[in-house]
C-alpha cells in the first residue's frame, strides 16, 4: 500500500522538490501551493499525512491546520509543519520538519506521526 502525503508551500520550488524527494523514499505525493487548494485536495483524495509550511501569504499552515482539525473528515490526518524560522516552532503542538532539510529529516519525521506498517 503506498502512502500519500499532502505538501503545503506556497513555494512551487519547495513543493515540487519536496513531493519528488517524497517519491524518491517510495512515498506518492501530491502538493498545493495555497490554503484553499489545498482543502480541496484534502476533499478530493485521501491522504495519510499533511506537511505544510508554517508562513505561507494565503493562509499559513496553522490554520489549515485549524481547519483540518474542525473537519471530522480530516482531523485524524497526521501533520506536519515546515518552516525556517526555529523561533516559531515552540508554540507548535504538531512536528515540525526545518528547512533546510535532508531526506533523513523527512523519514523521520514521517516515522514520527505515521503509524507503524504491521
Amino acid at each position: 500500500m503506498t502512502i500519500n502525503i499532502l505538501v503545503v508551500d506556497d513555494l512551487k520550488d519547495v513543493s515540487e522538490t519536496l513531493a519528488e524527494l517524497l517519491g524518491v523514499l517510495g512515498y506518492s505525493a501530491s502538493y498545493a501551493m495555497a490554503l484553499d487548494d489545498a482543502l480541496t485536495l484534502l476533499r478530493n483524495q485521501q491522504f495519510d499525512a499533511v506537511i505544510s509550511d508554517l508562513h505561507m501569504p494565503a493562509g499559513d499552515g496553522m490554520r489549515l491546520r485549524t481547519l483540518m482539525l474542525a473537519d471530522e473528515s480530516f482531523r485524524d490526518i497526521p501533520f506536519v509543519y515546515m518552516t525556517g524560522k526555529v523561533d516559531a516552532i515552540h508554540k507548535l503542538d504538531e512536528p515540525v520538519l526545518i528547512k533546510p532539510f535532508s531526506g533523513d529529516d523527512v523519514l523521520a519525521v514521517l516515522e514520527e506521526v505515521l503509524p507503524s506498517p504491521s
